[in-house]
This record gives structure tokens, C-alpha cells and sequence, in this order.
């Protein structure tokens, strides 16, 4: 395991950059901590236009699904090859486990549109809301 006591070791530049950035307290409020995490994700998403396809190569849908207590929000990707749809796809169903606490449909977005779009499969997303 010596050969890897390299890694261990702190980039300098990376050390003197994150020194850099301000600690925020977490927050008691829930809604406040589900807010702070879904604008860094947005941030991340908006600055690597490379993690986003073209609205040419899928179809995305928002449908709200009734459930007990009330509904949850099913995102449906759809590839679609050249502008059309060349269907069949395999059908991949996500479950996004937050922990009831923070993350959402944006949270796993970006890498699910990149996967749609790559084996060309069908996607459904659900995100489950605490009751």
C-alpha cells in the first residue's frame, strides 16, 4: 500500500482554493437545505452545457402521478435518434433516494438525460415526496 501514500497527499492548489470558499452553516430549516442543494446542482448543471443534449436527441415529459397522502412527479425521457423516434427502447426506471430530505428530480437530471441518450433506452424518473 506505500506505493499509493502519494494520494494522501493534498494538491496545493486544490488546498488553497477550497480554503478559499466561504463555510456556510447548515441550516435547521429543511426547506432552506433542500434549496441551497438544488441551486448548487443547478449551478453545476448550467455550467457544463457538456452533461446536457440537445432538446433534439430526447423527449422529456413531467407527469404527476396520484399516490396516498397526494402525488409525485414522474419525469419520462424518450430518445429520439436524428429528431424522430426509432423505437423500441429498453425501459430504465429510476427511484431517486434522498433520504426524504434533500435532492429531486434535478439532483439526478443531467446524468440521466446523458444515459437516455447514450444506449438509447427509455427512462422513467420518479421523485417520492414525504407525506
Amino acid at each position: 500500500m506505500s506505493q499509493y501514500a502519494h494520494l494522501s497527499i493534498i494538491d496545493p492548489e486544490f488546498a488553497e482554493a477550497s480554503a478559499s470558499v466561504p463555510m456556510l452553516d447548515p441550516p435547521d430549516d429543511v426547506a432552506e437545505m433542500r434549496r441551497r442543494f438544488d441551486f448548487v446542482i443547478g449551478l453545476g448543471n448550467e455550467r457544463n452545457p457538456l452533461l446536457l443534449h440537445p432538446p433534439s436527441e430526447l423527449r422529456v415529459e413531467d407527469h404527476k402521478m396520484p399516490v396516498d397522502g397526494g402525488e409525485i412527479t414522474v419525469r419520462c425521457m424518450v430518445p429520439t435518434p436524428g429528431g424522430g423516434s426509432a423505437g423500441p427502447f429498453p425501459l430504465y426506471v429510476n427511484y431517486h433516494g434522498g433520504g426524504w430530505t434533500i435532492g429531486g428530480l434535478i439532483t439526478d437530471d443531467a446524468w440521466l438525460r446523458q444515459l437516455c441518450v447514450l444506449p438509447s433506452s427509455t427512462m422513467a424518473i420518479t421523485f417520492l415526496t414525504p407525506a
